[in-house]
């Protein structure tokens, strides 16, 4: 089953905002899985904006959550409009917002950094990231029947900073916490430290040139108290820097494929996913369903003995390679994941 691309083209368009249908023009029932904003928490992140107050976003790490502080600034001619702002150092980070039908929506990532050339001149240089969020899309097999489109929500805001600070557990389910906000689109793109520290470069180095030229990797994972090596397809991009590694299994509902897309940059593997494609029974006959989770992990890519080292951990480049690993008593990692 290979999945239809249009589907994520769609999913990224409604989370900035666009609502077109995406190639075959077919209507678009769209909705949010987060509950709109009550009217007093509406009118308490209307007060936030028209004092320019700053947000908190409860960012995950492995040393535990950190609150990190987010600089309202509404337009002069709508302040349901604006720029959420975070600088660090030399780095500005910044989402574009929209306050609309009670939901904060955040869309077009941008990083900008600042430096200084040996003449003391300055200059800054500005990366615009892709939108990647959570949603699910349904597409029925009728070309006339619409295609329903939810936009989720996995980041916390939150309004204050001692209740960024005392909420809790990160982990699903949430409960609901007074002052906290769960804006849709694409908030993700800017969750992972070293998504906003890469540097941009073109990709060098034995491990791209090796990554790009293969056809399948494998890791090494942990399903149902047994560790297995798991074959994932490699289907290079438009460029010798991007891809897709896919897998198709089967599982309770059937079977599916699941998708990360990839690009490479300098010394390092930025992933967007994981994405997850399947066939289900509708009313109607077959339906299409395509789900994705927001996610931007940038780790460092290096070339060892029989596979590439990716971040904490190894895609081996054969099957013979991953079984000694398992053999050996390697310890299986989760899939690359951005959060709960």
């Amino acid at each position: 089953m290979r999945p239809r691309w249009s589907l994520v083209t769609l999913l990224l368009g409604c989370a900035r905002g666009d609502l077109r249908g995406a190639d075959d023009g077919r209507e678009v029932q769209v909705q949010a899985a987060p509950a709109p904003l009550t009217a007093t928490e509406e009118a308490a992140l209307r007060a936030a904006i028209a004092r320019r107050d700053p947000l908190y976003w409860r960012l995950r790490g492995k040393q535990g959550p950190r609150c990190e502080a987010w600089q309202l600034e509404p337009d002069a001619d709508d302040p349901d409009r604006g720029q959420l702002v975070h600088v660090d150092g030399a780095l500005r980070l910044s989402f574009r917002y929209q306050l609309a039908e009670g939901l904060l929506r955040l869309h077009a990532p941008l990083r900008e950094r600042e430096s200084i050339a040996p003449n003391g001149a300055v200059s800054v240089s500005g990366l615009s990231l892709p939108c990647v969020f959570s949603g699910m899309s349904l597409t029925p097999a009728d070309p006339a029947a619409p295609r329903r489109l939810v936009l989720a929500s996995h980041e916390r805001w939150f309004l204050g900073a001692d209740q960024c600070a005392a909420a809790g557990p990160d982990e699903l389910p949430q409960p609901a916490v007074p002052g906290e906000l769960h804006p849709v689109g694409c908030a993700s793109a800017l969750a992972d430290p070293g998504t906003r520290d890469r540097a941009e470069l073109p990709a060098t180095g034995p491990a791209a040139r090796v990554l790009h030229a293969s056809r399948r990797l494998y890791w090494l994972r942990r399903h149902d108290g047994a560790s297995r090596c798991e074959a994932w397809q490699h289907e290079p991009g438009d460029a010798p820097d991007r891809g897709f590694l896919r897998r198709s299994d089967r599982d309770e509902h059937g079977r599916r494929s699941i998708v990360y897309g990839y690009a490479l940059v300098g010394e390092s593997l930025t992933l967007l996913g994981p994405n997850e494609f399947r066939t289900v029974r509708g009313k109607t006959g077959p339906a299409e369903l395509a789900s994705t989770r927001g996610c931007l992990l940038t780790r460092p890519l290096a070339l060892v003995y029989d596979a590439l080292q990716v971040g904490d951990e190894r895609w081996y480049l054969n099957r013979g390679a991953c079984e000694r690993a398992r053999a050996a008593g390697t310890v299986p990692q989760p899939d690359p994941s951005c959060g709960p």
